[in-house]
């Protein structure tokens, strides 16, 4: 019986192999979120867009904040929502976020930009 170990590149999972072709489902590691609902974060993320466009700010947190809790591991609904935040004068808030989206994802220029305008 032979072990194997692998890892994703984009998250830290472990996955056992037995024989090079069977798989045990990857687990994920403490401290990641269980699974994300990639599907329920765009629609919320549409929906805060929409909100944001039509100038309704606070809605638009709202549907932010629901991108974020559906997939947590995404930078833009952060990016996002700290744009809202600053549109409705809310700086702390909104420099929190753009840290959160810089720490996802620190090449990603627009964070810095939203961090820019939280100061």
């Amino acid at each position: 019986m032979e072990f194997m170990y692998c890892s994703s590149s984009t998250k830290s999972h472990m996955a056992i192999a037995f024989r090079s072709n069977q798989r045990v489902p990857q687990i994920p590691m403490s401290g990641e979120p269980a699974s994300t609902d990639a599907s329920a974060a765009e629609k919320a993320k549409a929906a805060g867009n929409a909100a944001f466009k039509s100038g309704d700010y606070e809605a638009a947190v709202t549907h932010f904040s629901a991108a974020i809790s559906a997939d947590p591991a995404s930078h833009v609904p952060y990016s996002n929502r700290s744009a809202a935040y600053a549109k409705l004068a809310k700086y702390k808030e909104a420099l929190l976020d753009a840290n959160k989206c810089i720490e996802l994802n620190p090449r990603w220029a627009r964070g810095h930009s939203r961090r820019g305008a939280a100061y």
